[in-house]
């Protein structure tokens, strides 16, 4: 009987270790997952804060040669009118 009862106490013993690993590697699946999806938003909100940096920089380019056309044109119709006179 102390056999049958050392087997089943190891048994016991063997059964809960392998759910504490189980809960173990559960816990280290689920923080890489959290861990994973927190790098995916991070990439998301990065590759947005370029984006519209991006597209800030490319306005205010557009404005400055808008300008810069604005200000030739000018001087061409005005060199236009001193050829008239």
């Amino acid at each position: 009987q102390l056999l049958t009862l050392k087997i089943s106490r190891d048994r016991a013993k063997q059964i809960e270790e392998k759910k504490n690993e189980e809960k173990r590697r559960s816990e280290e699946d689920t923080e890489f997952a959290r861990e994973w999806v927190a790098s995916i938003e991070e990439k998301r909100q990065r590759e947005e804060r370029e984006r519209i940096a991006a597209s800030k920089r490319n306005s205010e380019m557009r404005e400055v040669l808008d300008s810069q056309v604005h200000d030739l044109e000018e001087r061409k119709r005005l060199q236009m009118e001193e050829l008239e006179r």
